[in-house]
């Protein structure tokens, strides 16, 4: 039975690898950090997806509506908000990639301040952390960091493994 567990391990680091970025597949991903890497990895891809519709979105062209003047303010609004979740949704993909990339250079789970561990229940929760609970609350209280957030609630994993 112990045999199956590491050789479970060992499979799902080397399928973690797998999703890292072009020209980086033949690092190997700390077993302590592959449960974390995992979830930033599906993380990736559904930012990924979510900014392809907000492109294609934004791609489409404003209609003069000559009938109305609300209905082509509307039009604006909405455009400018798509704009708007771009941003947003490309802030999230920089801070999940760069979370992956500390995993891979020996960073991760270190606050960018203080040089400390980050505690795991935190970790849990802000896979893409930067920074421990009393760093982040100083810095968001100064307006240097946003708080916290990764776009609408929902799960990172759309699968049904129970995780």
């Amino acid at each position: 039975r112990r045999g199956k567990r590491r050789a479970a391990r060992k499979t799902r680091r080397r399928s973690a690898a797998k999703s890292l970025p072009v020209g980086k597949q033949d690092a190997e991903i700390p077993k302590r950090w592959v449960w974390h890497y995992e979830k930033l990895s599906s993380l990736r891809e559904r930012l990924l997806e979510e900014r392809k519709e907000r492109l294609n979105e934004v791609a489409q062209p404003l209609e003069i509506h000559s009938m109305s003047q609300a209905d082509s303010a509307t039009d604006e609004f909405d455009h400018e908000l798509a704009l708007s979740r771009l941003s947003v949704d490309q802030d999230a993909l920089y801070e999940v990639e760069a979370a992956m990339n500390r995993i891979l250079r020996g960073k991760y789970g270190i606050c960018e301040q203080t040089g400390k561990p980050i505690p795991a229940g935190r970790l849990k929760v802000l896979p893409w952390t930067r920074y421990c609970t009393e760093v982040a609350t100083r810095l968001e209280r100064a307006g240097t960091i946003a708080p916290a957030q990764l776009g609408r609630l929902g799960r990172a994993r759309h699968d049904s493994d129970g995780d």
